[in-house]
């Protein structure tokens, strides 16, 4: 009698598994695929994005000093740095142009600011709609985190300025931003006699910078 050949087939229900498995693997790979893709075409508008925040920065140093000397006014750069809002709820940092006629000293980080019937701060400064209509918003993940001068203290929150004076200079400045979760940092060093940014693409210190480091 002759012996039956054992079937090398495997069976169906095995077969649909691996099958399966497979067809997971595959739409896994695919779907961190699309991650990923997504994930870096975001951070990659981001990096566009904030070039174009800091082009516009260098610009508005630029027109600021011109503009102060052309109108006999002070110019100054506002740095919003606050983190919530009035409500608590998070808040992207932003920057803006502004002016007031005239000659105007830096105040005393010490002296209380005038309040109106409001309780709102009274200021001789407005924004300068020829610079920017409106305060330039900071991409997501992107802040300032410090704006160090060379004749007064550094700020790191809240709100700071740098001043451009109708006399024809500007403060020593440098601005710091940073992307901390991707590792991202710039630097804006502001010529005093010149108004003239300089673009650096890391984090510095202006102590090391004056002294050629």
């Amino acid at each position: 009698m002759a012996l039956k050949k054992k079937s090398k087939t495997l069976p169906l229900s095995l077969k649909n598994n691996r099958a399966f498995t497979l067809v997971e693997v595959l739409i896994s790979m695919a779907l961190v695929a699309g991650i990923i893709v997504l994930v870096a075409s975001r951070f990659s508008s981001s990096k566009n994005e904030i070039k174009s925040d800091l082009t516009q920065l260098m610009v508005m140093t630029k027109k600021s000093f011109q503009y102060a000397q052309i109108k006999s006014a002070t110019y100054r750069i506002v740095f919003d740095m606050t983190e919530t809002d009035e409500e608590g709820n998070p808040k992207q940092h932003r920057f803006w142009t502004e002016y007031a006629n005239g000659p105007k000293f830096i105040p005393d980080p010490e002296e209380k600011q005038k309040l109106d019937e409001e309780g709102k701060p009274i200021s001789d400064f407005k924004i300068d709609e020829r610079i920017n209509k409106k305060p330039r918003v900071l991409p997501d993940g992107y802040k300032f985190t410090s704006i160090s001068y060379g004749g007064r203290d550094e700020i790191d929150s809240g709100v700071a300025y740098i001043y451009f004076f109708p006399q024809g200079y500007t403060e020593e400045s440098l601005i710091q931003l940073a992307h901390e979760e991707n590792k991202h940092y710039w630097s804006v060093l502001i010529d005093p006699l010149t108004g003239i940014s300089s673009l650096i693409p890391k984090q510095v210190n202006l102590k090391d910078l004056k002294q050629g480091k």
